[in-house]
This record gives C-alpha cells, structure tokens and sequence, in this order.
C-alpha cells in the first residue's frame, strides 16, 4: 500500500505530491507547488525545495538541511489560495514542543513552471494538541499517543 501524502489531500503519495518530486510531472498551479513544497519538507527532499524557488545560494542548501533536521512537520491547512498565492498554516514539533507557523507565500512562473517567489509570515495559533486517545493530527489514523505523543 503506497502511504498517505504529508501534505493532507488524502491521496497517495504517489498520485499527488510524489509525482512532482520524482520529476514525471510539473505542478500546474501555486497550490500544488505549495503542498509539494511542504511534503518536500516533511520528507526532507531538500534539492526540490531548492530548485522550486527563485533565491537560491550555495549555503543555502547547508543551512536548509540544518534548519530541518531537527524539526517534524504534521500537517497542513490550506487557508486560502488564488492565481499567483498560497495561504497555509503548518504545525510542527521539534524538541522543545508544537507550533505553527502560517505564511501567504507568492508564486510566479518562470520559463513555463511555477516558482516558489517569497513568504509574508501570517500570525496564527497553533492547533491545539489531540487529546492522547484521539486521532493523530498527522492523518495516519493512529492514536495521537501511538503516533506524535
């Protein structure tokens, strides 16, 4: 059985943001390039994040691996999105506990294929955390206390 896609559509991996990623197709909107984006994250394929955005540098890359490492990405709600935007919110855990951090990110093409341009942090609050006995928030349908607890 293919796992579920981070980024909370309810498909495979496979047939959403997994296509992307292995290269068989290009996101035809700013929404499919943001959860590809954000299951990139989750699955740390940091050459995708990378090679989807207009800023690149050769640190860049260094840094974005040791950002990430220490960070578990658990779900994504998309809270708006137009022709040239995406407005989400992300819940994460590290160490130190959960949190969400929510952005309108702005896209534009680029030789034919959407680009990740820049972010404008939105302020939110998290979600709060599932009770030990409920779902886990991270969609695998397992008790928050078996799964992130």
């Amino acid at each position: 059985m293919t796992p579920v896609c981070p980024c909370d559509t309810g498909k495979s991996y496979d047939e959403c943001c997994g296509r992307f990623h292995n290269s068989d197709q290009a996101p035809k909107i700013p929404l499919e390039l943001m959860r590809s984006r954000y299951s990139a994250f989750a699955l740390r394929l940091h050459d995708y994040i990378l090679s989807t955005q207009s800023n690149r540098s050769e640190d860049e890359l260094k840094a974005l691996e040791q950002s990430n490492a220490a960070t578990n990405w658990l779900s994504l709600t998309i809270i708006d999105h137009g022709e040239d935007f995406v407005e989400f919110m992300a819940a994460y855990s590290d160490s130190t506990g959960y949190y969400a951090m929510s952005e309108r990110s702005s896209f534009r093409k680029k030789a034919g294929h959407w680009i990740y341009q820049n972010g404008e942090a939105v302020p939110c609050n998290p979600p709060s955390v599932p009770a030990r006995n409920d779902r886990c928030w991270c969609q695998s349908g397992k008790k928050f206390k078996r799964c992130h607890g």
